[in-house]
């Protein structure tokens, strides 16, 4: 989820195409399930801000800490999610109008 939820705070506003949360192109779900293996690795790496501890085990409350250090929204995005939404975003800090499908 908070994987997810990183691609989403960087990307959300930048996207070139819109299209509902199922029909997401493959490489936007492919990044999701990067950024998940990253914050499944090392517990909120992906946050945007780092809380000092993240929740990682919900039955027996267990909490890690975290090394985040957020120089953006996240700590740093592997390139191979950069590589897979290259062609979906607009660059930062850039003006696209939205096309729709």
């Amino acid at each position: 989820m908070r994987g997810q939820r990183a691609l989403a705070a960087l990307y959300n506003g930048r996207w070139l195409t819109k299209w509902e949360n199922s029909d997401a192109p493959d490489a936007v779900k492919f990044a999701i399930a990067e950024a998940a293996l990253v914050e499944a690795k090392t517990p909120g790496t992906l946050s945007a801000v780092d809380p000092g501890k993240v929740l990682t085990t919900a039955g027996k409350l267990s909490w890690t800490i975290t090394k985040a250090t957020a120089n953006t929204v996240t700590g740093k995005l592997p390139d191979v999610i950069g590589g897979l939404l290259a062609d979906l975003v607009a660059p930062r800090g850039a003006n696209v109008p939205l096309v729709r499908f």
